[in-house]
């Protein structure tokens, strides 16, 4: 059984330029993802009006795989993305060493964790 946890509050993602500063005021969230590429420089945070931007997307909530997971699990991703493919949901995903987020936008929230809870191989 895959465990689910509700993040709170709401989250932003930003797109920089490759070779652009990470803003200061990124490192006071309690979230923070940063990756740069040779193409782009791509941070997820908490909502943050300070930091003027374009492109940005913001109202995105979160959702965590209560971990942490192992290497060696097979197809945890594919299971949470099916049952939000299945609902037309659109999810963007972040993953680190332990675990995996889901962020989903907040007006298609309510809609996910409906069919987590239909799924009964999820719990959240």
């Amino acid at each position: 059984m895959v465990q689910l946890k509700e993040l709170s509050g709401l989250f932003s993602i930003y797109k920089l330029n490759a070779d652009e500063t990470i803003p200061a005021a990124v490192y006071t969230s309690d979230f923070l993802s940063i990756t740069r590429t040779d193409e782009e420089l791509s941070i997820v945070c908490r909502e943050m009006p300070d930091i003027k931007n374009d492109p940005v997307s913001h109202n995105w909530r979160c959702i965590k795989i209560l971990g942490p997971l192992d290497f060696s699990m097979i197809g945890i991703i594919h299971q949470i993305t099916k049952i939000l493919k299945k609902a037309q949901i659109s999810v963007f995903v972040i993953s680190t060493y332990d675990t995996d987020y889901f962020l989903i936008q907040q007006h298609q929230f309510d809609a996910a964790i409906t069919e987590f809870k239909k799924n009964t191989t999820i719990k959240i």
